[in-house]
Parts: structure tokens; sequence; C-alpha cells
């Protein structure tokens, strides 16, 4: 990603800059999507960036069409609003994410009014290591399956018995120089989906988090205490973002929602999304709060001893996730 400022422009070229950390993370070599794929696949979602042009293109007759839709479906929307005027205060349109339902304001009247505490996330391929863990998530009630609504993002929309997906189409990224992966397109894919849905406006935080990431969400709201969700601000485990858990305000996913096409659209295809987003937010205004006790980058299980910490990363396997799951909650 090459940052506005030639200052910051090794850190998304190799990462040549990147703190010792942040190298040292890389050297766990945590999942990340692609590492049971094809080193140089495409990925069959694309972000809005890459297909607006092509929206442009489209034949007048089209476009016609396409506004008298509008104009009936708008009638449409009158008529039922005013049907329902005496139940509701504004029209609401219900996305049904098969996880639970989100209630979409039409008028955008509930815009930034979350309600619920915390919207979780991952994305997960539909096989491999990272799938055997999700499944143990869903059985066992932890990781994101503990937070208020959660969400799983896949490339298919069957992932097995209990698990309710969003697919998002093919998934696999290209191997990058720092041993990690060139995956923010598959993220934004992401991203986009759970923007274009609206699936965020209920809640007050946002928080993506990696598969192989042992996570205490019920230990997230002593380290939000005094942070305002109507305010565009994210908070990370260090200096720099790393993709074992990122969390956002409400405010900040907006902004994010609306501006990222415009603001951040440079060297999607070759950089990580973690790097990508920790970029964007600085382009987007966005501000950082630091936590040092949000992540703890280990694969030592005694270190899951340690009881101020939301996040242990990376654990890749059941076995040692199950146990320092079990030594975190002794």
């Amino acid at each position: 990603l090459k940052p506005r400022s030639t200052a910051l422009a090794s850190d998304f070229k190799g990462r040549s800059s990147f703190p010792a950390g942040i190298m040292q993370q890389a050297a766990f070599e945590p999942l990340s999507l692609g590492a049971d794929a094809a080193e140089e696949e495409d990925v069959e979602c694309r972000s809005s960036s890459t297909i607006g042009a092509a929206a442009l293109r489209r034949p007048r007759r089209l476009v016609v069409g396409g506004m008298l839709s509008v104009a009936v479906a708008l009638l449409l929307v009158a008529f039922l609003s005013a049907r329902h005027s005496g139940s509701r205060s504004h029209s609401d349109a219900v996305v049904n994410t098969g996880v639970t339902q989100f209630v979409e304001a039409a008028d955008g009247a509930s815009r930034g009014l979350a309600q619920k505490r915390l919207l979780c996330w991952l994305v997960t391929m539909s096989s491999g290591r990272e799938l055997d863990l999700v499944k143990d998530h869903q059985k066992n009630k932890r990781s994101i399956f503990a937070c208020d609504d959660h969400i799983v993002f896949s490339d298919t929309d069957d992932l097995g018995p209990g698990i309710v997906v969003d697919s998002i189409g093919q998934m696999s990224s290209k191997r990058a120089p720092w041993g990690g992966w060139y995956n923010t397109e598959v993220f934004l894919c992401a991203w986009d989906q759970l923007a274009r849905k609206n699936m965020f406006v209920n809640h007050k935080w946002i928080i993506k988090v990696d598969a192989d990431a042992v996570f205490f969400p019920e230990r997230l709201p002593s380290h939000l205490s005094g942070k305002d969700s109507t305010s565009p601000i994210y908070i990370k485990g260090g200096e720099t973002m790393l993709g074992a858990i990122e969390v956002f305000s409400n405010a900040a996913v907006q902004v994010f929602a609306d501006k990222r096409v415009a603001v951040c659209n440079k060297d999607i295809q070759v950089s990580g999304e973690d790097g990508f987003l920790n970029n964007c937010m600085e382009l987007l205004g966005v501000k950082p709060a630091i936590d040092y006790t949000l992540l703890k980058s280990t694969t030592n299980l005694q270190d899951c001893a340690d009881k101020q910490y939301v996040v242990f990363h990376p654990f890749v396997d059941l076995s040692t996730f199950s146990g320092c799951c079990d030594l975190a909650l002794k």
C-alpha cells in the first residue's frame, strides 16, 4: 500500500521497516486466508473500487430502465410506509444474514444509533485448519460466537450444521515477501458486504478477529471503557494494527463505508489487510487508540494465563487452541 507520505512508503514495500515485533509475528505464519490455498489464484469477489468503472459503461437503455424500476420501487415503498405508519416511526428494511437480523433504516434515520454492544466477525475458507477451528468455536460458543452478534464470511454458503455463513466468493491470496499474504482484496469483499447490507449500524463496536486467535469477548468491555463509539476511533494492540484482532467504533466503520473507495484505493492486490486498514484509517482521519493489553502475540501456552489480554495469537490447531482457552479460564 502506498501511503501519501513518502516517509511511510517503506512500510508497505515488503514491510522492510516494520517494527521487530511485527516481523516476529509474521514468523509464526498464522492462518491468514491462504495457508491451504494455491499461491497465485485470483479472488472471485471484487471490491467496489475495481468494479465501478465497468458499471459506468452500461448502455443508456439499461440506465433508463433502471430509473423506471427505481421510480416504481419508490412509489411502492411510499405506499407501504404510509400503510404501516401507525406502527413505525420510519421505514425499515430487515436484512437477514442467517445469523441474526440486522435492521437497516431505509431513510438512514438509525445510522450510528447503535443499540447492541459487540458485532464480531471473521473470514474462513471452506476447508483446512481454519474451518476446523471455526466449527469448534461454534460448538463451544466461544470467540465470535460469544459476542452479541456474529458473522462468518466464507467462499461458500454451507460450512456445516450450526454455522450460518455469508458467502463472498472464491478466496485465495499470493504469498507476500514478509511471510504473510496479499489478502487485502479478500477482506475488502467482506467489509464491502458488511457495509452494503448495513450489518453494523445497530452495534456500538465492530470487531474482526482471525480464526486462530484465542478471543475472549467478555474481556473487551473493560478495554472499551471511557471510549465513545459515536466517535470515529479504532483500537490496536501496538504501534501498528495486527489482523488477529481489529476493533472499530460504529462511527469509524461508517466513515470507512462512506469514503473507503474514494480515499483508500491503491495497491489493494499487493498489501496485507491489517497494514492496508491501518494506513486507510490514517488517511480517513480515524483516530487510533493503542491498548498494549489487547493482543498477546505468542505461541507459548503459559502466556494464556495472563488474564489482562483479550486475544492470544496464533494457535493454529485445535489442541493448542483448546489448551490456551482452558488455561486462560482457570
